[in-house]
């Protein structure tokens, strides 16, 4: 850490980059700008102070004014925060700008270079199993920095590598570059390729897509939309933060008024493949590695979905019947596999 803080002392210029390429050496996995308050990274989860350097208002505004166009420089000012993304010598970052005591501040991700496989991730032998879905709507749910974005991308990346396909992604900002293979993709970006959400995926089916990504679903408008995409034959795949099957149901289902919740019910249970909900936890080698909930949309998964009774969903996946797999189980794969240890398996178990 000493000599990546002198190497950045020389070398300094009037922004943040050199920050970022300390970053990096760093293997961080994000940098939190307050100014006037000491930088820190955040690494495996745990936040730590950059050294002693204490940002300036100056940098950061600099650095919004090199990294964003003007539009959506005005559209920060407008609304008071702002996700963008962009690339430094062949490094993608993903930011959100925001403001306090009338500062810009900034929270960046550091994105890795290649989009990792499921093997990669952790407990994904199940998850593997859903790829071959080619329709219906499949949710990838955790809360943040719980590695949704992470895992999306390797599920798209495998269904390019499986089968030929025409993938539009949805995405605000787009973050990690999915190299196509088998098939072509269609990344758009919020603010640049679209405005809204909601219509952007009604206008992605008139493209002929074999699968629509909704990179997050926020609101009943993006939700409504994905429904109906889905019960058009296509496969909808798209993040919510929720931290389980129970929440995500309940989630989707509390974005709509009371008088249509039971006709939204109906669709949610008519549409729905699979949720899967990520959560990162230590590996025994060091760095995180991914247990998951694994819901699929059984008979008596939709019937309990039809008739919001949530509750009774995890009695249903603790069978493991057709693929479905609870958090419990995840861990319990994970440690017999040896990539956890038994103080983390113990300790998670204990938190469930």
């Amino acid at each position: 850490m000493k000599n990546c803080v002198v190497l950045w002392a020389k070398n300094f210029m009037d922004g943040l980059e050199d920050i970022l390429q300390a970053a990096l050496v760093e293997n961080a996995s994000d940098v939190h700008v307050v100014p006037g308050q000491t930088v820190f990274f955040r690494r495996d989860g745990v936040l730590y102070p950059f050294g002693n350097y204490v940002a300036g208002a100056q940098q950061t505004a600099n650095f919004i004014e090199r990294y964003l166009t003007q539009e959506r420089q005005a559209e920060l000012y407008r609304q008071r925060t702002l996700d963008f993304a962009f690339a430094i010598s062949g490094e993608r970052f993903r930011g959100n700008a925001y403001f306090a005591c009338g500062t810009v501040c900034l929270s960046i991700r550091l994105l890795p270079r290649r989009v990792r496989s499921l093997d990669e991730l952790g407990d994904t032998a199940l998850i593997k199993n859903l790829t071959g879905i080619s329709e219906g709507l499949v949710l990838v749910t955790g809360r943040t920095g719980s590695g949704k974005t992470t895992m999306l991308a390797a599920l798209i990346n495998e269904i390019t590598r499986q089968r030929a396909a025409h993938i539009v992604a949805l995405e605000d900002p787009t973050e990690y570059i999915l190299p196509p293979q088998k098939g072509l993709i269609s990344q758009r970006e919020y603010g640049t390729d679209f405005m809204s959400f909601a219509e952007a995926v009604r206008d992605s089916l008139r493209e002929m897509p074999d699968v629509v990504v909704i990179g997050e679903i926020r609101d009943a408008d993006s939700m409504r939309a994905a429904l109906m995409a889905a019960q058009t034959g296509v496969l909808v795949m798209g993040s919510l933060h929720t931290k389980n099957a129970v929440e995500t149901a309940m989630r989707v289902e509390g974005m709509f008024g009371e008088n249509v919740r039971a006709v939204v019910r109906d669709e949610f249970a008519g549409v729905l493949s699979a949720t899967i909900a990520v959560r990162l936890v230590p590996a025994a080698v060091g760095g995180r590695t991914c247990a998951a909930e694994i819901m699929t949309a059984t008979t008596a998964v939709r019937n309990l979905l039809r008739q919001g009774k949530y509750g009774q969903i995890p009695s249903v996946m603790l069978t493991g019947a057709d693929g479905m797999q609870t958090f419990s189980a995840s861990l319990k794969n994970l440690y017999d596999a040896g990539k956890i240890s038994a103080e983390v398996y113990r300790d998670c178990k204990n938190a469930e």
